[in-house]
C-alpha cells in the first residue's frame, strides 16, 4: 500500500505468485489474493482493469480470479439490464402501435357506420320528397312505387303520413 507505484507495479506479480505457490490453506489463499487484487485496484485508481491484469496474473490465472469473476459478474448484469430495458421498450412499442392500430381501426369503423345512417337518412329524406312530389301530381300509389323502385308499402306510409299531418 505505502509503496511507490513503480515499485508496486513491480512487486505485484511475485507476491501473487507467492500466495498461490505457498499459502496451502485454499481459503486462506482465496482471501490473500482477494487481498492483493484489492490493494491493487485502490493504489491504481487510473489503470484500467487490463492493465491491472497484466500486472498480476497470466491469461489462464486472470480467469480463475476472483476479481474476473467479480468483474464478469458485473458485466453480465450490466448486460442483462440493458437487454431488459431495451425488450421492455420494444415491447411497449409494439403494444402502442398495436394499440394505435386497433384504435384507428374502431374510428374508421364509427366513421363508417355514420357514413352509411347518414347516406340512409338523406336517401330517405329525397324518396320521401319525390313521393309526395309525385302524389301532387296525381300518381298512384302502385305507379310510384314502381318508378321509384320502392314498395308499395313504403309508398303508402309516406302517404298516410302526409294525410295526417
Amino acid at each position: 500500500m505505502v509503496e511507490s507505484e513503480a515499485k508496486a507495479r513491480k512487486q505485484a506479480k511475485p507476491l501473487m505468485e507467492r500466495a498461490i505457490s505457498e499459502v496451502e490453506d485454499e481459503s486462506l489463499k482465496r482471501d490473500v489474493i482477494e487481498l492483493i487484487e484489492k490493494v491493487l485496484v485502490y493504489k491504481f485508481t487510473s489503470k484500467s482493469r487490463e492493465e491491472l491484469r497484466k500486472m498480476i496474473y497470466t491469461e489462464a490465472e486472470w480467469k480463475q480470479s476472483k476479481l474476473y469473476q467479480s468483474l464478469r459478474e458485473e458485466v453480465k448484469e450490466d448486460v442483462k439490464e440493458e437487454v431488459k430495458e431495451e425488450v421492455k421498450q420494444e415491447v411497449k412499442e409494439e403494444i402502442e402501435r398495436e394499440v394505435e392500430e386497433r384504435v384507428e381501426q374502431k374510428v374508421k369503423e364509427e366513421v363508417k357506420q355514420e357514413v352509411k345512417e347518414e347516406v340512409e337518412r338523406e336517401v330517405e329524406a329525397k324518396a320521401k320528397l319525390s313521393v309526395l312530389s309525385l302524389l301532387n301530381l296525381g300518381l298512384t300509389v302502385e305507379q310510384i312505387a314502381k318508378a321509384l323502385d320502392l314498395s308499395i308499402a313504403k309508398v303508402q306510409q309516406i302517404s298516410d303520413e302526409r294525410s295526417s299531418n
